[in-house]
């Protein structure tokens, strides 16, 4: 084989070509895998009607020193908790309404406000942004513990009324967040940091959650299934939800139960997000 009057080592083009589907696929798998990993992030957003913010010495003796959470008679915040504020990782900004107007307006949040909520945003001038990324996995959740109690603190002392959960999409009310820390020791919970639920479309519903990246995972999604099979995926995800946060990582496919019967689960990656499928396991019969 030759181009013009050069010949080409035939050795040479297979080794060539062989080499670049070699590339090619592990850049792909590089791609995809790229796309269960991602930063652990939690970011709030503490609304106050104030002009003036909360100075960080105030913020952390309001933490540590003067905390009136104490459920079961417990410190929820102890003096360790304060190194947060040296983390490189915690960031914490002001927007104001002045100059981000956009960020007042409810229109762009995923889920009706309720009227209390509404007439918070009305109200703000501004608001702190406590946001904490971290490209390694941490060690426990406790940055979660501290950043809800953060805002709380932020809220006191600010005259807020609402907090706005950026990666799980949801609002706590001043109200909300102070009875759930006065009865909680460990607000790392799932419980309080992941939105889970069905939504109805026009032809069925689909489950999916906001808040996996918490523990460094995309969130999950199922496709649209029938309405009638609402309470079997809301268990089945239930329980993949919660395996997925207390072990901090995404599996492939288990198996899981629900109503006496077994499910094959599947987790496909997706660009920022996880496409669960669920199939019911087949019994063997007898032959």
């Amino acid at each position: 084989m030759a181009f013009g009057s050069r010949a080409v080592n035939p050795y040479l083009l297979v080794v060539g070509l062989s080499l670049g589907f070699a590339i090619g696929f592990l850049a792909f798998k590089f791609r995809l895998s790229g796309h269960r990993r991602t930063p652990w992030l939690a970011e709030f957003h503490i609304f106050l009607p104030t002009a003036t913010v909360p100075t960080q010495d105030d913020v952390m003796d309001r933490l540590i020193r003067s905390n009136p959470f104490k459920p079961g008679g417990k410190p929820a915040i102890v003096p360790l908790d304060g190194l947060f504020f040296s983390d490189v990782r915690l960031n914490i900004s002001v927007a104001t309404r002045e100059r981000n107007p956009n960020a007042f307006l409810w229109r762009g949040y995923t889920e009706p406000l309720r009227p209390e909520i509404e007439k918070s945003l009305v109200d703000a001038e501004r608001f702190v942004i406590a946001r904490y990324a971290s490209e390694k996995p941490m060690k426990d959740l406790r940055y979660l513990h501290f950043l809800l109690h953060l805002c709380a603190a932020y809220l006191e002392l600010g005259n807020g009324s609402c907090v706005y959960d950026a990666v799980s999409e949801r609002f706590w009310s001043r109200d909300e967040l102070t009875e759930f820390l006065a009865t909680t020791l460990d607000s790392s919970t799932e419980e309080a940091h992941v939105w889970r639920g069905w939504t109805e479309g026009e032809t069925g519903g689909w489950y999916a959650t906001r808040g996996l990246r918490k523990v460094g995972q995309w969130d999950l999604a199922t496709p649209t299934s029938p309405r009638d099979h609402e309470f079997l995926i809301t268990q089945l995800m239930t329980e993949l939800v919660s395996k997925v946060w207390q072990e901090r990582t995404m599996p492939e496919k288990l198996q899981l139960e629900a109503y006496g019967d077994q499910f094959f689960v599947s987790i496909w990656p997706r660009k920022r997000e996880n496409l669960v499928r669920i199939m019911r396991a087949q019994e063997k019969t007898a032959p």
